[in-house]
């Protein structure tokens, strides 16, 4: 008969190593229980003091078919910002005198819109632009060019003021104004300031007369060909003895 030897006393290496392992449990317990719920947290760093929530993922439109066959025209273009130029006397001095273009500009439109129609229309830079609300409730810009452009030459370009003839004191000054009256409308308005001095029949006052007679029938021609609707001439005749 075999006998069996005791091991009453005596611990085995896995049972000790299982005792080790609940006694660093339970001194990590204790040290966790001690130090308390708040031990282990670490603060977030805030760099802000507004709250926000997380910004979501926005995916871009990806429609399957168009929705409208014919897209709106451009509200706010070159065109539609400048309404029209201005050529009051006070307009005129700030031409000659501080090299500015004044112009009725869109109501909506701001100082950078008007600065890139007027490079868009005529090439030249603005050097700064004030606006101010008319009485009448139409806005104007005064749009200050840059030192290598000059007004009065930009001022021609715009045809704000063309000079035709000038002979014996008689001076014709032709003024092409445009006003937008509605998308396709345009009126020209062409005021003839003739001073004549004490002899009106000289013999080149009529010759004078037919050329900005022609002069303007022509500016008539070519912009009734590009398909304006409404387009109306008005005279307006200013004599005067010098």
């Amino acid at each position: 008969m075999a006998t069996t030897k005791s091991t009453k006393g005596k611990a085995t290496p896995k049972s000790t190593k299982t005792t080790a392992s609940k006694d660093a449990k339970a001194k990590s317990a204790k040290k966790a229980a001690l130090q308390g719920v708040h031990g282990h947290h670490s603060r977030k760093v805030r760099t802000s003091v507004s709250f926000h929530r997380p910004k979501t993922l926005r995916l871009p439109r990806e429609p399957k078919y168009q929705r409208k066959s014919v897209h709106h025209a451009p509200r706010m273009d070159e065109f539609r910002t400048i309404v029209s130029p201005l050529n009051t006397e006070s307009a005129m001095k700030k031409i000659e005198e501080h090299n500015t273009l004044v112009f009725i500009v869109d109501i909506k439109s701001n100082k950078r819109q008007i600065k890139d129609a007027v490079k868009k229309l005529w090439d030249v830079q603005a050097a700064k632009i004030n606006t101010l609300i008319r009485p009448d409730g139409k806005k104007k810009a005064y749009v200050r060019l840059t030192a290598d452009h000059d007004a009065l030459d930009v001022a021609n370009k715009v045809t704000i003021c063309l000079f035709c003839e000038q002979r014996r004191g008689h001076v014709s000054l032709i003024s092409l104004c445009y006003d937008r009256s509605g998308s396709s409308n345009l009126l020209f308005r062409v005021f003839w300031f003739f001073f004549i001095v004490l002899l009106p029949f000289a013999p080149h006052s009529s010759a004078l007369y037919a050329y900005c007679h022609a002069h303007a029938a022509y500016e008539l021609q070519a912009n009734h060909a590009l398909g304006f609707n409404t387009m109306r001439v008005i005279r307006q005749w200013r004599i005067s003895l010098l």
